[in-house]
């Protein structure tokens, strides 16, 4: 997917007439970036080695808020100014990063912008399953480009 998205998709965007102003989004690059910029990536990474994963996503959840990420990926892609905005690379944040949560923090700070997901799993026109094993039963304003 990423060499897809590098290779096809952003290249096609580029040479269409008129040109649609996009930006792809690694959401776990954006993650791993709010905790470098509040100096925790490299606490968090020893917790992990010593305490365990569980211990360190508990601890992880207070500082990642997905509101908090919401408006640092606004910030970061004048959104204003954008046709689409493309998050990738969702899987990799899990489980520190929870979609739904995200999507709906997201969803007043996009304003008109469309917001394409690229999800590794199922979405059933309500709910979607990560990886098509973990259940996220929460509702989507959405709807699959592909059939």
């Amino acid at each position: 997917m990423r060499a897809f998205l590098r290779e096809v998709v952003m290249p096609a965007l580029e040479k269409h007439q008129p040109a649609i102003r996009s930006s792809a989004v690694n959401l776990f690059d954006l993650t791993i970036g709010l905790l470098e910029d509040r100096r925790l990536l490299d606490r968090a990474l020893d917790m992990q080695r010593t305490q365990g994963d569980a211990k360190t996503l508990e601890s992880l959840r207070r500082v990642l808020k997905e509101d908090r990420l919401a408006e640092r990926l606004v910030a970061r892609h004048d959104i204003s100014h954008l046709d689409l905005l493309m998050l990738w690379n969702v899987g990799a944040a899990y489980p520190m990063i929870r979609t739904h949560t995200l999507l709906s923090a997201l969803h007043p700070l996009m304003k008109d912008t469309p917001l394409v997901m690229f999800f590794p799993g199922k979405y059933d026109g309500y709910s979607l399953r990560l990886f098509n094993k973990l259940s996220e039963d929460h509702y989507y304003r959405a709807f699959r480009l592909i059939p």
